[in-house]
């Protein structure tokens, strides 16, 4: 999860993390290049599952907003790719992790 939280942070200081303004559709160079970056891929082939999950990770753990189409790092998200990773997993935990268990 450390390997993958950096490199999904360091995909979205890169501007690589889109999706519809809208519809919230992930496009479908993000699926691509988040595959590429996904231990194991995705769970299912046709439904990006854990890509989709990774961008509301970081919006919900406020390390990324919505900018357009662009997922942009915050404040956090910014400080958070100098810093620990354990760190920010922690983070994440504590902020997403109690809606996981309801």
């Amino acid at each position: 999860m450390q390997a993958e939280l950096a490199a999904v942070l360091q995909l979205a200081a890169a501007g690589r993390l889109r999706c519809s303004e809208k519809a919230r559709r992930l496009f479908t160079a993000t699926i691509r290049v988040l595959g590429e970056v996904l231990t194991g891929g995705d769970f299912y082939e046709d439904e990006p599952l854990r890509a989709f999950a990774w961008l509301l990770q970081l919006q919900v753990g406020d390390l990324a907003e919505l900018c357009g189409d662009r997922q942009e790092l915050t404040v956090r998200g910014r400080k958070a790719l100098s810093g620990p990773v354990h760190e920010m997993v922690g983070h994440l935990w504590r902020r997403c992790g109690p809606a996981l268990l309801q």
